[in-house]
């Protein structure tokens, strides 16, 4: 384990390509020094993890909060995800509204469950 100095209270904590270099920079928003922290990712090559589709916003779990950052980043230009593969949750080869509905078909009329990241 690696710690990284950010400003003092840390509440929140963003990936996002801070560099526009394809690879996602740390962003923490620190509550008691009333600042922004930036953590530049010095690597070449983008860190890439698929671990449960549909969990857009890895929270370890598949539910409605995924739905709500799927539709922000398809049509809201919100923050994409980490991995495209693991928001394909119907292994299209596509990133579109149909994988919302099969979102929504899975969590609430008991649809067939996403397929398994690679």
């Amino acid at each position: 384990m690696v710690d990284y100095g950010v400003g003092s209270g840390p509440r929140a904590v963003c990936l996002t390509d801070v560099d526009g270099d394809s690879v996602y920079d740390i962003v923490t928003a620190n509550s008691e020094s009333d600042d922004v922290s930036i953590l530049i990712n010095e690597s070449d090559e983008p860190v890439i993890y698929c671990e449960l589709r549909g969990d857009f916003n890895r929270s370890g779990q598949f539910d409605i909060l995924d739905i709500d950052d799927f539709i922000d980043y398809l049509f809201r230009d919100g923050m994409p995800p980490l991995c495209e593969e693991e928001v394909d949750c119907d292994d299209s080869g596509q990133i579109d509204i149909l994988d919302i509905d099969y979102m929504i078909d899975y969590l609430f009329r008991d649809g067939p469950e996403p397929v398994p990241c690679p």
